[in-house]
């Protein structure tokens, strides 16, 4: 774990605005910062979220620290309606659409941007398109569609497809 208590109460304070947003109790979800250059997060069932300091440091303000909080709390709140894991492929890249979605919605509702989550998703596209990938990759085989077909999807669907 990061050993920035700053960082730490930082995250925390943002999470929990996210936490009250979702209708969930405070304190019922733990959010951790571990010490890891790499840009990734991950929700750990049934009740931690998880970022990297490099995603940390990537953000370019609290808007979008919120905006992946509320997503990967997204994926909390699903697995709490309807179980884990997810048993099909189609199943997975579902609940990335629908726990992104919740993200837009959370973070607006915890009073942050609901335009960073998108925002986060173009960065990222444009880190793979500098290093050479294509920004309209084959996903056909991974349970995370690609950032274009997810952009597409929350420009698409202005409401969540999840009632809290």
């Amino acid at each position: 774990m990061v050993e920035d208590q700053r960082i730490e109460d930082h995250v925390h304070r943002v999470g929990e605005k996210i936490t009250a947003a979702a209708g969930q109790k405070a304190g019922s979800i733990t959010f951790c910062v571990l010490n890891c250059e790499y840009i990734r997060a991950f929700a750990a069932y049934p009740k931690y979220v998880v970022i990297t300091m490099g995603m940390y440091q990537d953000f370019r303000n609290e808007d979008e620290l919120a905006s992946l909080l509320a997503h990967e709390v997204g994926h909390i709140l699903i697995s709490k309606r309807t179980g884990w894991p997810r048993n099909t492929l189609e199943e997975c890249r579902e609940e990335e659409y629908q726990a992104d979605l919740l993200a837009v919605g959370l973070a607006e509702k915890a009073g942050y941007d609901p335009t960073a989550f998108g925002q986060l998703h173009w960065r990222t596209m444009g880190y793979r398109y500098r290093a050479g990938e294509s920004i309209v990759q084959d996903d056909s085989s991974s349970i995370h569609p690609s950032h274009l077909k997810r952009i597409f999807n929350l420009n698409l669907n202005s409401e969540p497809c999840f009632d809290q």
